[in-house]
């Protein structure tokens, strides 16, 4: 009877605490334990980006696939340098290799197996519906394919690039998956049984330019048709574990493969957003998809994408423990779906049958379809609002319901504010950086962002959940403040459900995400409940934050992968975005996904005021750095191991415009540059010293494209500066050979012309006022666009023959005199550095040791008819 009394005394004390009780509160908690929790959070941090770099051991002598074997032939093709489309290096050195290694790997094959090689060069054109008014065209490009026969015709096609851009070896993107293919390929030379179906490997010759040796081998290869799912081999970065970031279309089974992986990484939120045109890249995934019908998985090795398209691009940067984690995996995908039953049967599965799919921390996948998605994610949120709920209720006799559920709300809408009041300082932060010249400080050293914009975050959140207490919680609630906190943190379960629910009505898979927060929480919540702990003084303290555990590694993965994405790109956005604000979101959102069930934890402290110092130290201390210290300097030079550098394009351009009598009516040269990030106006300012550059609004006239050597339309999303010089040595630029006029109407006329070869063109097509263009022979329809300005983007292979292209154009001044259609020849060269000028040398030498300036020469032709 004693016991029995002494129990109820102690939970009436719990929840209805006396004016005394409250004062020497049981369930508050030191202050310090803040402090510690930053730190968990930050070592938390630091393990998931550890997992981002995590590499099979080397020492197993059972490994299936092997690495060493894949790195000779990467370091052979690494030492070749830079494999441009149409230079000697891509189109002798690297095809000569590449076509070597496959025949002495047929020539010891078993032979059980049946292996065919062909040699393709090919011709073509197409429309790029991601770059209005413009046609992707190419001559003579090089692909390599292999043919390992299966008891079925239906193949599995595997597909890396081999070429590169300009001044770049390409080891990760993407030789360094090309010679995973090649240790495949050899692999599956020597097994004893054939498989099931038929793979097909294809090294492609010229995906940086524009993806179009993966469209010469789908429209035109006498095995295409035989293909029926892909797996694409990319790279965006130089190292790391490769992501599956694009899956389908449709096909949910596809994923089903991607079980027999021993190493998963893959989440459907990267496909989202890839797909959703926020990342400025594509892959030969899209070719494929769209002509030829394929469905199929496509990766990329992410990381470190400071070095992606530069110098840095290099084998030193890589490591063998990569390239075995991505052997592994794609040979054991390749496997097993070359061993399925799906290729035999593509028509029975549904291609809008799209699949939900995410690895937790690289242990286990998980997928499932859409729809069964949906019903998940429906019962887990609502599970997850009214479990603790009725849990709270239950453990106050529902005497004081009412009390648990103001908090509960109060919990939601101070989170709600909180979060405003943090993404609008976070904004305000960024534009101040960016304003007083200290854009991206974060750059070079992530762990700004979190200093400065977690931080900021953390701060706001805190304020509004403490300011929201003070002004409308009880004063005189019964409910003791561990109820309260725990009513509280219900209150974050509503924002995630709210959240979860509006992407899954929006039909968004990524709604996955805020799912397994509430998820695990949910689990957490049934332990106190199970074990009756929800008027305990700490325990159910305890199980909440094992819980917590595993929702911060999980978030925490999430925000480590996104940083690892996005903060790279920020340095090849060109200058117009301010990259502090892109980073102030992305970091304000993440921070938010990781510390939200913490905020309420925070009003068992015993004091306020070391929270505060310590975030707002954090936050002061982070500003200074970055504004007054070399940390916050955004870049650093090969000196360190670990490059981070600024990217510039230097284009020295001959520029010779003709009028309709083909008379010259003007010439001139210059140095185009162009700036790849915020922060490219300074150095190129100091670089041209003492002459300042001339902007755009000042020496562009009525031209086509202001007259510049530019192949890309999107390029003039970038910043660029013009510096007149003496003109480049370049000798063999396009122009026109010949040209004819045929009139086909009253108001049709087509133009018939000739061009040299080069390796690399571009053709503008500027039709006049009162003129449109109704078809050229680059591509089946002409595009609608808003500048009237058509670009043709040309990749030569190999050069032999004169480029031929006709126009047709409808006009009310078919027999006019005046010019009705400008027609803009462009070439840029890479590998004609003995045409270089003493003067262009002097200006790519004062380019400092912490920037990647990429010198290129360029000729344009301008042309009236």
């Amino acid at each position: 009877m004693v016991e029995h009394a002494r129990k109820k005394q102690k939970l009436e004390d719990v929840l209805n605490p006396n004016e005394e009780q409250k004062l020497r509160n049981v369930h508050q908690v030191h202050s310090l334990f803040f402090i510690i929790g930053i730190l968990c959070l930050l070592f938390i941090l630091g393990t998931t980006k550890r997992i981002m770099y995590n590499a099979p051991d080397l020492t197993d002598k059972n490994l299936p696939f092997v690495g060493i074997e894949a790195w000779k032939d990467l370091k052979a093709l690494n030492d070749m340098g830079p494999k441009v489309t149409g230079t000697k290096e891509n189109e002798v050195l690297a095809v000569n290799y590449i076509k070597k290694r496959i025949d002495n790997i047929i020539k010891r094959s078993d032979p059980a197996q049946s292996i065919q090689f062909d040699h393709q060069i090919v011709s073509g054109s197409f429309h790029l519906n991601f770059d209005p008014g413009m046609a992707a065209v190419y001559q003579d490009i090089q692909n390599l394919v292999v043919r390992v026969e299966g008891d079925s015709p239906n193949a599995l096609l595997i597909n890396c690039h081999f070429d590169s851009v300009f001044g770049s070896p390409g080891a990760n993107d993407d030789i360094a998956n090309c010679a995973i293919m090649l240790e495949i390929l050899s692999i599956l030379s020597i097994k004893t049984v054939k498989n099931r179906h038929t793979i097909v490997f294809l090294f492609n010759g010229a995906e940086e330019m524009g993806l179009k040796g993966a469209h010469g081998f789908i429209t035109k290869h006498k095995w295409a048709k035989d293909c029926k799912v892909l797996i694409n081999l990319e790279a965006a970065g130089s190292g790391g574990k490769e992501i599956l970031f694009q899956s389908g279309p449709g096909n949910s089974w596809l994923i089903n493969h991607y079980h027999s992986v021993r190493r998963p990484f893959a989440q459907v939120s990267s496909e989202e957003i890839f797909q959703s045109g926020v990342i400025p890249s594509d892959t030969d995934y899209r070719i494929f998809r769209d002509f030829g019908n394929m469905v199929g998985l496509d990766f990329a090795h992410f990381v470190k994408g400071y070095r992606y398209h530069t110098k840095f691009d290099h084998i030193d940067y890589l490591s063998i423990g990569n390239i075995q984690r991505t052997g592994e995996n794609v040979l054991e995908l390749a496997l097993s779906i070359a061993n399925g039953d799906e290729l035999d049967n593509l028509d029975k599965f549904d291609k809008t049958d799209l699949a939900v799919y995410f690895d937790y921390l690289g242990i286990v996948l998980v997928n499932y379809t859409k729809e069964i998605g949906s019903i998940i994610n429906f019962i887990v949120t609502i599970l997850a609002i009214t479990v603790p709920y009725l849990s709270l209720k239950k453990s106050t006799v529902s005497i004081h319901s009412k009390h648990i559920l103001k908090e509960t709300f109060l919990g939601l809408i101070s989170m709600f504010v909180g979060i405003a009041a943090s993404l609008l300082v976070c904004y305000v932060t960024a534009y101040f950086l960016d304003k007083t010249g200290h854009s991206m400080s974060w750059y070079r050293n992530n762990f700004m962002a979190i200093g400065i914009y977690s931080s900021a975050t953390v701060w706001f959140l805190l304020l509004a959940y403490d300011v929201f207490d003070m002004v409308f919680a009880s004063k005189h609630s019964p409910v003791s403040l561990g109820l309260k906190v725990q009513a509280r943190i219900n209150g974050v379960n509503i924002l995630w459900g709210i959240l979860t629910l509006g992407l899954t009505i929006l039909g968004i898979r990524s709604a996955y995400l805020f799912m397994i927060v509430l998820l695990i929480n949910l689990f957490s919540t049934v332990g106190i409940f199970l074990l009756k702990l929800q008027n305990s003084v700490h325990k159910w303290l305890y199980v909440f934050l094992i819980g917590q555990i595993f929702i911060t590694l999980w978030a925490s993965y999430f925000k480590t992968a996104v940083t690892e994405m996005f903060i790279p790109i920020t340095g090849r956005i060109g200058n117009k975005p301010n990259p502090d604000a892109i980073v102030a979101v992305i970091s304000c959102v993440t921070t938010v996904f990781i510390v939200s069930y913490f905020i309420p934890l925070t009003h068992l402290l015993k004091g306020k005021t070391l929270k505060y110092t310590v975030i707002m130290s954090l936050f002061f201390i982070s500003i200074f750095v970055a504004t007054s210290t070399s940390i916050g300097f955004p870049y650093q030079d090969e000196s360190t191991g670990n490059p981070v550098v600024q990217r510039h394009y230097v284009v020295h351009t001959t520029r010779t415009f003709y009028d309709i009598n083909g008379h010259v009516r003007k010439a001139d040269s210059g140095i185009l540059f162009i700036e790849w990030d915020r922060n490219c106006l300074k150095t190129i300012e100091g670089v041209t010293m003492p002459v300042q550059p001339q902007t755009l609004e000042e020496m562009c006239d009525d031209e086509p494209f202001c007259g510049l050597p530019i192949v890309f339309s999107r390029m003039f999303m970038f910043g660029m500066k013009w510096l007149p010089s003496k003109p480049p040595k370049l000798m063999d630029y396009a122009v026109l050979n010949t040209y004819s006029k045929t009139v086909l109407s009253a108001d049709l006329v087509n133009y018939q012309f000739t061009v040299n070869s080069t390796k690399l063109m571009g053709i503008y097509v500027h039709p006049r006022n009162g003129t449109e263009m109704v078809g050229w022979s680059f591509s089946d329809e002409v595009e609608s666009v808003a500048n009237k300005t058509y670009l043709a983007h040309i990749a030569f292979g190999i050069p032999k023959k004169p480029l031929y292209f006709d126009i047709t154009l409808k006009t009310s001044n078919v027999e006019s005199n005046q010019p009705i259609v400008d027609v803009n020849l462009v070439t840029l060269r890479s590998d004609r550095q003995e045409d270089y000028t003493d003067g262009f040398k002097d200006i790519i030498k004062r380019f400092p040791s912490w920037s990647f300036p990429v010198p290129l020469l360029s000729g344009v032709s301008a042309y009236q008819f």
